[in-house]
């Protein structure tokens, strides 16, 4: 998700709110909520034989906020913007397929699912899309 153009503050783990001071230090970059988070949620390990892990698949969740607008005209509505990012952030997993060269193999995320929310007092987009990464061995 590095280096997509337009993505805000990146989170390498689930981040949620105690208190609303927090707010804007996690979800606003460049004055909108912008905001995206990329979290493990379950490993499966599958047996080789006799005490030896076989494969371990990873499901991962990338979850993101973006600050909803509305506008007659296409250029400002945030529909769009919202739509393009989280494409792109399909796109980067799709060009790379194994994460670095440290995972067997994954896909590009699945099942995506998005709505609009409340994040604090700001009405977002919001975004989940799973994730599944396999891992031979250990």
């Amino acid at each position: 998700m590095t280096g997509t153009t337009g993505i805000g503050q990146i989170w390498d783990h689930r981040r949620i709110l105690d208190d609303p001071e927090s707010f804007d230090g996690v979800f606003v970059s460049s004055a909108i909520v912008n905001c995206w988070q990329f979290y493990s949620t379950e490993i499966q390990e599958e047996s080789g034989g006799v005490g030896a892990v076989e494969d371990r698949i990873f499901a991962w969740t990338i979850e993101g906020w973006y600050q909803f607008t509305d506008n007659a005209t296409l250029a400002s509505s945030s529909d769009y913007t919202f739509d393009v990012l989280v494409e792109a952030i399909c796109t980067k997993f799709r060009d790379n397929y194994r994460i670095g060269g440290v995972t067997n193999e994954n896909g590009p995320p699945t099942n995506i699912r998005k709505d609009i929310v409340m994040q604090g007092s700001v009405r977002c987009h919001h975004v989940v899309m799973d994730l599944a990464v396999t891992k031979i061995g250990l």
